[in-house]
């Protein structure tokens, strides 16, 4: 039991939390590596289609400030368009009490 103390005072005993830790970082990296290069699976699933671009440069819209907006003015820049339907439904007129 003294020689056990001994070694923990004069250091000579390693910590193997260190290790463990790095083996922990590391081993996914290469695990994940391995795979890359040495798994080659045997299928493909895609699950949509992409659609091409299409210019839309003559196509004037109404924006929010009720501006009329057309895509010219941008010089060929991009823009991401997102075309939204709003359906704006009463159900009768509300009851005054």
């Amino acid at each position: 039991m003294d020689t056990l103390n001994q070694e923990k005072k004069n250091g000579s005993k390693t910590s193997l939390t260190p290790w463990i830790v790095l083996a922990v970082c590391v081993l996914p990296i290469l695990a994940s590596t391995g795979l890359y290069f040495l798994w080659k699976p045997s299928n493909f699933v895609n699950n949509g289609e992409l659609i091409g671009p299409t210019p839309i440069s003559q196509l004037q819209l109404k924006a929010v400030s009720r501006d009329v907006f057309s895509f010219s003015e941008l010089d060929g820049g991009w823009a991401f368009v997102l075309s939204i339907k709003i359906i704006v439904t009463t159900r009768g007129k509300p009851s005054s009490t």
